[in-house]
């Protein structure tokens, strides 16, 4: 995919062209984020373990704030979208270190535990590959 700027194009255009394929990955990882806290309080709810270490209702709002931002980044504001990404990257590598690192006692499942680390290493790396497209974007 080319990011030349074919004819008329405006800037909000040429940003949501180039932007949409990793913005559309990284709210696809917020998505299953917020979809694994759910889950973990409704498992909770129930008398059952959540999936992983932790699950709340203000992970689930960050994650929807992040959301927001990331959009908002790539229509208006790119320091908001390199900021929310930042975010994300930081706040999600403790929890893949914790994937090796911490007591399997702390999942549910093995399956929980490798399935939330591969689900937040997906969102690291639509998080970098996000950053490098805007970077390039804006360097155009």
């Amino acid at each position: 995919m080319s990011d030349r700027k074919p004819q008329g194009e405006t800037p909000l255009q040429i940003n949501l062209r180039t932007m949409a394929p990793p913005l559309a990955l990284q709210l696809l990882h917020l998505l299953l984020a917020c979809a694994w806290n759910v889950l973990g309080l409704w498992r909770l709810a129930q008398g059952e373990p959540a999936p992983g270490p932790s699950a709340s209702w203000l992970a689930v709002g960050a994650l929807v704030c992040l959301s927001i931002a990331l959009v908002l980044g790539v229509m208006r504001w790119p320091i908001l979208y390199w900021v929310a990404s930042a975010v994300i990257v930081i706040a999600v590598a403790p929890a893949i270190w914790g994937a090796f690192v911490r007591d399997a006692a702390d999942w549910s499942t093995p399956r929980w535990r490798w399935g939330g680390a591969l689900l937040n290493t997906f969102g690291v790396a639509s998080a970098v590959w996000g950053c490098l497209r805007l970077r390039r974007l804006r360097s155009t």
